[in-house]
């Protein structure tokens, strides 16, 4: 937008507490002719509905774009809280919608949008993707007043997130990814990723870590060995965390990601019942995700192992088998997680048949709550066990599994002083 001459201004009100006096204050400040928002299924839709309110009233128009948008554009643009749903991938249709929007011009044909006409809703045909996106200006890091907010501590490290991917070729039945992306898996170039790691360090001071926070990181061994050269040629002494499946965590492809200073890796292990490893079309056995924690062990590589309950059908015999893997794969760390369904993944259908009542408007799909929200299986259960036994069962696993993590880490930290006197 900026580079095609557009003047515009990023807020970032995620995370934190925003009045409704917040939100004129800025709307008075910034007196925009169009407000953009990225918007996600959970509470946040309960902040982007007021948002788009005030910013309506303040005579802007409003888009949403983002995950929901997507794949809920008919229902975003019937309620009535925005004036366009962009779909899918947003930078060239941002632009084709705020130049037609200055200059006057019918928007009807721009791909990717929904909107209503004539009082109906319409979608324009979709908008295909950007093949390289290389092509694409990195995020506007200084139009953000506080670049600080994003660090994360990560180890005693200050680790900055950066997303340098787009979608996920593999076909996991309850990811929303699948239908966002189709499958496809775009990255940009290891020296594209470089040089965004050398503008953040320009604005962040004392970044030690980078945090990919993409769908999937390590999925392609000539992109990060790339990456880890690119590192090494620009002097950059950084570690650096990331998400990968279990079958690709061979012992060659992890020491060659050690070697490229990768720290810590996040695993979506989901369950240890190969019947719900089937049903999720998860594609990697019991023994392969055993086998991919053992050879990061070796390597030296901190890793945590993602869980998922509450998905249709689930049993206790299911969990009992979770329970046992993650006990056998002795991860670094631990997450749990609960199921949400979500329209346009292969699991969706399924969800409807075990009681899922799918929300008639946006602020339901605001209600349905996170998936660190365990709570919820008391309103929607779509398993054959009872809500209390899934959550105290992850209670007590969350605990054994705590202290034994606690255990580890003294242990090896006593033996890094004392093992070699």
């Amino acid at each position: 937008m900026r580079d095609a001459g557009i003047e515009c201004s990023v807020v970032d009100w995620g995370g934190i507490d925003v009045s409704s006096s917040d939100i004129q204050r800025t709307l008075d400040r910034e007196q925009p002719d169009v407000v953009g928002l990225s918007v996600v299924a959970g509470p946040f839709i309960h902040r982007a509905i007021e948002i788009s309110e005030q910013a309506r009233n303040h005579g802007a128009k409003v888009l949403w774009g983002g995950h929901f948008p997507s794949l809920f554009p008919e229902l975003c643009v019937r309620d009535g809280h925005c004036d366009f749903a962009v779909r899918g991938e947003g930078e060239v249709t941002l632009l084709d919608l705020v130049r037609r929007l200055e200059t006057g011009e019918s928007v009807d044909d721009v791909p990717g949008l929904s909107f209503r006409h004539d009082g109906a809703v319409v979608s324009t045909p979709d908008r295909a993707f950007i093949p390289d996106i290389d092509v694409l200006p990195f995020p506007a890091w200084d139009l953000l007043p506080d670049l600080e907010r994003y660090v994360i501590d990560f180890y005693g490290e200050r680790g900055f997130p950066l997303v340098t991917s787009r979608g996920c070729p593999f076909r996991c039945s309850f990811c929303y990814i699948t239908p966002m992306w189709k499958r496809r898996w775009r990255p940009r170039s290891a020296l594209k990723v470089v040089e965004e790691i050398r503008l953040i360090q320009s604005l962040v001071p004392k970044i030690d870590a980078i945090v990919f926070a993409e769908d999937i990181f390590a999925i392609n061994r000539t992109r990060v060995e790339q990456f880890g050269r690119a590192l090494k040629a620009e002097g950059l002494d950084l570690d650096w965390y990331c998400d990968i499946r279990a079958d690709m965590m061979k012992p060659e492809n992890l020491q060659m990601m050690v070697d490229a200073g990768c720290k810590h890796v996040y695993v979506g292990v989901e369950s240890g019942s190969p019947r719900i490893l089937d049903m999720i079309l998860k594609d990697v056995s019991r023994d392969e995700i055993a086998d991919g924690f053992r050879s990061a062990r070796r390597e030296g590589l901190n890793t945590t192992a993602i869980f998922m309950f509450g998905l249709p059908g689930e049993t206790e015999a299911d969990v009992r088998d979770t329970i046992d893997l993650a006990r056998r794969i002795r991860a670094s760390r631990y997450e749990f997680v609960v199921y949400v369904p979500y329209p346009g993944t292969p699991l969706y259908e399924d969800a409807v048949k075990w009681g899922f009542l799918a929300p008639k408007t946006v602020e339901g799909w605001g209600n349905v709550g996170l998936i660190e929200d365990f709570e919820r299986l008391h309103q929607t259960n779509l398993t054959l066990m009872d809500a209390e036994f899934i959550v105290s069962s992850m209670k007590k696993l969350r605990r054994e599994l705590d202290l034994k993590g606690f255990v580890r880490e003294r242990a090896s930290a006593l033996w890094s002083v004392f093992g070699s006197t």
